[in-house]
């Protein structure tokens, strides 16, 4: 008698059997579909994740005084592309904490428009080789068209303008009610090198040149681009 014979016997005669054989199923399916749908929940997490992030990145406290960036690059350039190394590309950047500020075309400060934010000073053309930023200001929804930077200025949207520029993410410009061209002051604080209970503030006028969406909502409602020179 051979093996199927034998299971046909077995399944006529028990419902018990018919029973298990479709749970059975019913499992293999399901676990199926779960790790179908993480598997592109988890590609879809990590895609986003790392439109924003670089694969390594080195923290240096203080900047002042000395060119960081400069030395960091030449301690790393043998692993450079160019010489055969696994660094596609490096990127200098800036960062601070502070707080961005709507401002009416008379001068007069918005207080319902304000928001606390990250400021990243960035190299342009070299940030772009690390972090897909033209794709990022590409990827705008159609409602938000009204803050896409100009086709004219992808190449560099902080280049050549009397006003310095600031890109910001579109739930941060949601959340202030922006539009292209607005007027924004970006305010930051530190200790006083004098003593340690005052600070002494900086206040810089900017405007918005457009918005990125890194399909990331926490990432864009709080990091802001600016040029690293207006830092």
């Amino acid at each position: 008698m051979d093996v199927f014979t034998l299971a046909s016997r077995y399944l006529r005669t028990r419902v018990i059997a018919w029973v298990s054989l479709l749970f059975i199923a019913f499992g293999v399916w399901a676990n199926v579909v779960v790790n179908a749908v993480f598997d592109g929940f988890r590609e879809r997490i990590l895609n986003h994740i790392r439109a924003v992030q670089s694969d390594l990145t080195i923290l240096i406290p203080d900047y002042r005084g000395y060119d960081h960036s400069a030395a960091v690059r030449r301690l790393l350039a043998n692993e450079m592309t160019d010489r055969g190394g696994p660094i596609a590309a490096l990127a200098p950047r800036l960062a601070d904490h502070g707080l961005v500020a709507f401002v009416h075309s008379d001068g007069r400060y918005d207080y319902q428009r304000k928001a606390f934010a990250n400021l990243i000073g960035v190299d342009w053309k070299a940030e772009s080789a690390v972090v897909p930023l033209g794709a990022m200001i590409r990827s705008l929804k159609p409602e938000d068209e009204r803050l896409r930077v100009r086709e004219e200025d992808l190449d560099d949207p902080f280049a050549n303008r009397a006003v310095p520029g600031v890109l910001i993410g579109t739930s941060m410009a949601r959340k202030l009610k922006l539009r292209r061209g607005d007027e924004l002051d970006l305010v930051t604080a530190e200790l006083s090198p004098s003593t340690e209970e005052r600070f002494v503030t900086s206040n810089r006028r900017f405007m918005l040149v457009g918005c990125f969406d890194s399909g990331n909502e926490e990432y864009d409602v709080q990091n802001v681009y600016v040029a690293r020179e207006e830092f």
